[in-house]
């Protein structure tokens, strides 16, 4: 890593035209992958696709991430050859990371008590799912703990905002479109659903300004998977 400096963005229309190139990669990767391993295993209706490559299968579903970003993070990479891709990315030692670390338990705390009080559960029960059919447990690990935070906030807090905050946008217009992207990017399922990863995306949004790295805000977001992955864990065993 290298500490955070001037870079010069990419102007908002090639940032977005880079953008597209990459989510295209991105979905391609991921059907891909899916589409490889589950056919191999026979985990995969092709009559029922839209559901299979969904969460309906823990398997498919840690497999799809990998490929999506093995060809998502290449596709941003060869993009960024030149302009030194760890500074763009801001990819650097982060400022105020244990209050980074707390705001974000904290906010967890929070969705789970409001899903607890509307829903009666704690978890959608599609995580439940996903989990008891990831088959791996170190895979799903691998998959969200490790390799979502690293991708989506390189993404979402590494590319997009800086091709977006030297725009008319700036940082708070900034971290308003990311945030909506990112939720629309989860499939949220209802206002709960939405309202979690965009309140998330918001915070990861503001550490990502306030503390010039990203590294922060992977961080927070592998701690906030590990806590889902282990709270449905604990739920499924009991």
């Amino acid at each position: 890593m290298v500490p955070p400096g001037e870079v010069t963005p990419l102007s908002p229309g090639r940032t977005i035209g880079a953008m597209l190139l990459i989510v295209l990669a991105t979905v391609l990767g991921r059907l891909a992958a899916m589409l490889a391993v589950g056919l191999a295993l026979g985990r995969i209706d092709l009559g029922a696709l839209a559901e299979t490559t969904g969460r309906a299968d823990g398997l498919l579903f840690s497999v799809g991430i990998l490929g999506a970003a093995a060809t998502g993070g290449a596709t941003m990479w060869a993009i960024l050859r030149r302009h030194e891709p760890s500074r763009y990315l801001a990819l650097a030692l982060p400022r105020g990371l244990a209050l980074a670390v707390l705001t974000s338990l904290a906010l967890v705390a929070l969705f789970d008590a409001a899903r607890w009080f509307t829903t009666g559960a704690l978890m959608p029960a599609v995580w439940a799912q996903t989990y008891a059919s990831a088959g791996s447990l170190p895979l799903l690990l691998l998959a969200l703990v490790v390799v979502a935070p690293i991708f989506e906030e390189t993404l979402f807090r590494g590319f997009l905002f800086r091709g977006l905050a030297a725009s008319r946008l700036g940082p708070a217009g900034t971290i308003a479109v990311t945030s909506l992207l990112f939720t629309l990017a989860h499939g949220p399922e209802d206002l709960l659903d939405a309202l979690d990863p965009l309140a998330a995306a918001i915070l990861l949004g503001i550490i990502r300004h306030r503390s010039g790295s990203i590294t922060a805000g992977i961080l927070v977001h592998a701690l906030g998977n590990l806590q889902a992955i282990v709270m449905v864990g604990l739920m499924s065993a009991s």
